[in-house]
């Protein structure tokens, strides 16, 4: 039973290499999630990732935040980025057009089977199911596009980086059943920070405090985290918290927690 947080890093070292999701740089720093989805897609001979020099990468990016925000496992999110990718609708401009964001929500149930298919050995603890409120913020994110876009260049000039987390946060629909996206954001300043596009958002924005993550800080004996509920500032004070227990490697072991338990 791991009880401290340096027995996690321990655990977290010796079997980092089992777990799908973790992608390590050679200096030992996570890479982000996106450099490797942990899978491949029928056909390709390298790992699913993105690229978020590219905008439609990009765009996925924030796909991937938004349909992660909801309940389900995490594999709803990347399998549906893959989806994306895979059909080639993850352009933000075809998601201005509402009969195409209706088209897509009628083929919701289809789309997560022939997915699921697509995609090499496949393994998920639940079954794929794509959430019918997603598309609609999915188009909210593609109307907002542009402003998003400038608002993290503008932040890159200003090394300022909450504008932009409070931008993303302002967006009426990004959430579930029509809320705003909260946790989710870190997620997309850290993977912005790993690939280097943005480098100098500081780590302790990049943490992402999730139910997953709050279940492993209480199992830990030596670690608090403040309650990240129910504003981004406090997201981001949590978010702190675990950077400065885990550095670069932001929130990796806290979420790996539950797995390494089981092997």
């Amino acid at each position: 039973m791991i009880k401290t947080v340096s027995e996690l890093m321990e655990a977290f070292h010796q079997t980092k290499h089992s777990l799908p999701y973790v992608t390590l740089k050679d200096d030992g720093s996570y890479a982000g999630w996106v450099s490797n989805f942990g899978f491949k897609l029928q056909g390709e001979t390298d790992a699913f990732s993105l690229d978020l020099a590219n905008e439609s990468d990009r765009f996925l990016l924030y796909v991937l935040a938004v349909v992660w925000s909801r309940s389900g496992p995490w594999e709803n999110s990347a399998f549906f980025v893959a989806h994306l990718r895979s059909r080639g609708f993850d352009e933000p401009k075809m998601w201005l057009d509402s009969d195409f964001v209706a088209t897509q929500r009628a083929h919701r149930s289809a789309d997560a089977i022939a997915v699921s298919d697509a995609i090499c050995n496949a393994e998920s603890r639940k079954q794929i199911a794509f959430r019918d409120d997603i598309y609609g913020s999915i188009s909210l994110l593609a109307h907002h596009w542009q402003g998003l876009e400038k608002s993290l260049n503008d932040c890159a000039k200003q090394n300022d980086f909450m504008p932009f987390a409070q931008m993303l946060r302002n967006i009426e629909g990004l959430g579930t059943n029509g809320r705003k996206i909260l946790i989710k954001i870190p997620l997309i300043l850290r993977e912005f920070r790993c690939q280097g596009i943005y480098p100098t958002i500081p780590g302790q924005m990049c943490c992402v405090p999730d139910e997953r993550v709050k279940v492993a800080v209480k199992a830990l004996s030596d670690m608090r985290m403040s309650p990240a509920y129910p504003d981004l500032k406090n997201v981001m004070r949590a978010s702190a918290q675990i950077y400065d227990a885990f550095g670069d490697l932001y929130d990796l072991p806290l979420f790996a927690f539950n797995d390494l338990q089981h092997l």
